[in-house]
């Protein structure tokens, strides 16, 4: 069970030892629904199945397919990106050509994409790491804002409670008072009855 403490509350009041710690904890615990372990909360998003392309769902299965074919730990199947051998049988010269014409136009445009990182993904990765950096400047100045804030609360609070400690300190002495000869009426009152019964015992005796 994760507890949270906010300090801004207990300025002015004693806080709890270890034990009544403790023992509020143990209480709390057996008010909650048993399932609080193994049901996610509320606010948590449920969980979805995700939905594919034909295609894309078809190159999952020949990942699949070919991951399971290969030994533990062999990485990566490159046999689809090897030229292509020369078949034996000229009834296999279409599919043998279709995959030549796949992998030439994969290797071009690979060799085009290589060409363009080496032309400008220097810049475009500076580019991008300033501006990531200043999205974290944005978000720390954010952050920095949040925590005065939050200081700000705290202070007012701070000054509020102690502002009326003089007045709680007071109501609560009087309380006691109040609870104190309450109690003691009570005793007094019983004695008073134990006192008049005995006597009446003794009358009629």
């Amino acid at each position: 069970m994760l507890l949270e403490s906010h300090d801004s509350l207990p300025y002015i009041d004693t806080p709890p030892t270890p034990a009544e710690r403790d023992a509020i904890t143990a209480h709390l615990i057996t008010q909650l629904d048993p399932s609080h372990l193994t049901t996610p909360h509320p606010s948590l998003r449920t969980s979805y199945t995700p939905t594919f392309t034909p295609l894309l769902a078809a190159s999952h299965d020949l990942i699949a397919a070919t991951s399971k074919a290969r030994a533990p730990g062999t990485g990566v199947d490159l046999a689809r990106y090897e030229e292509p051998t020369l078949p034996a049988h000229a009834a296999q010269y279409h599919d043998a050509l279709r995959a030549a014409y796949t992998s030439h136009t994969y290797l071009a445009q690979r060799t085009a994409n290589l060409a363009l990182l080496k032309q400008y993904g220097r810049d475009a990765w500076l580019i991008g790491n300033e501006q990531l950096e200043a999205e974290l400047r944005a978000v720390e100045r954010e952050l920095a804002g949040a925590r005065e804030a939050v200081r700000e609360v705290e202070g007012e609070r701070r000054a509020v409670q102690d502002a009326v400690v003089g007045e709680i300190r007071g109501l609560e002495e009087a309380w006691r008072e109040s609870v104190g000869r309450a109690i003691q009426v009570e005793v007094d009152a019983e004695r008073l009855r134990g006192e008049i019964l005995r006597r009446r015992r003794g009358g009629g005796a």
